[in-house]
């Protein structure tokens, strides 16, 4: 499977202008990616709202 940052660069390469892809492409940057938590998963934070009752 390809990575997050893999398939930014394809969609930038298919839908943008060649010189504009690539520079695009070169401004990605690793960043902060948030994904729901999974049964068995720590709480390493919260965003926002009041945390759910157990």
């Amino acid at each position: 499977m390809p990575t997050h940052e893999a398939r930014l660069r394809a969609v930038a390469r298919r839908t943008l202008p060649p010189p504009i892809a690539e520079r695009w492409i070169s401004m990605i940057r690793p960043a902060v990616r948030l994904r729901p938590a999974r049964r068995g998963d720590r709480v390493v934070g919260r965003l926002g709202g009041r945390g759910r009752a157990r």
